[in-house]
């Protein structure tokens, strides 16, 4: 989809807002946006349903869940 390469200092969500910019008007289809812990926030949730119009979901992991 896009990529954005950064400082090491650049927080992860500062530089999702680089990519969701990139993304505009680019790929008309999707409906929502997965991603992890990292990316909460209202602002990148606000970006991204503002600019791409879909809905972001942070989804995180309980200690209890276990992958097979």
């Amino acid at each position: 989809m896009c990529v954005v390469v950064t400082a090491a200092n650049v927080h992860d969500s500062v530089a999702a807002e680089l990519v969701i910019k990139r993304m505009v008007g680019r790929f008309p289809r999707p409906k929502k946006i997965l991603a992890d812990g990292g990316y909460t926030g209202e602002r990148l949730s606000g970006l991204v349903k503002t600019q791409l119009g879909v809905e972001l979901e942070v989804v995180t992991r309980s200690d209890e869940a276990k992958f097979k």
